[in-house]
């Protein structure tokens, strides 16, 4: 491009992330919130757990984003951002509630409510 067109032209689109950078991103915003009360837990104090959880989180995003689209309804407007949500959603949570066991499926509980609560 001409730097006489990018002067007069002065929009750049940029497209949304790929899945894997998705779950890269949102593994990293997991990271802090899980690590914040687990650092020590079993499950959730490990790295590839999170990037699980965060793939997971994201495959969800993207079947609910392909079954409800714009051309049903207009208010079907998914985008990253619902993921960012979800994921701050969980401060308000007290996710070291209960013992070891218990809080690996505690912590999917208050994820799945969190979507639940979003997603509706």
């Amino acid at each position: 491009l001409t730097s006489r067109f990018t002067s007069i032209v002065r929009l750049c689109a940029i497209d949304y992330p790929e899945r894997d950078q998705l779950q890269t991103i949102y593994a990293a915003y997991l990271q802090p919130v899980l690590q914040k009360n687990l650092k020590s837990h079993p499950v959730w104090g490990s790295s590839p757990k999170i990037h699980q959880l965060a793939g997971s989180m994201v495959q969800v995003y993207e079947q609910i984003r392909a079954k409800f689209t714009v051309d049903d309804h207009s208010h079907y407007l998914f985008t990253p951002c619902i993921l960012t949500q979800w994921v701050l959603g969980l401060f308000r949570y007290d996710l070291a509630g209960g013992t070891l066991t218990q809080t690996a499926d505690h912590v999917l509980e208050i994820v799945a409510y969190e979507a639940r609560r979003l997603f509706r």
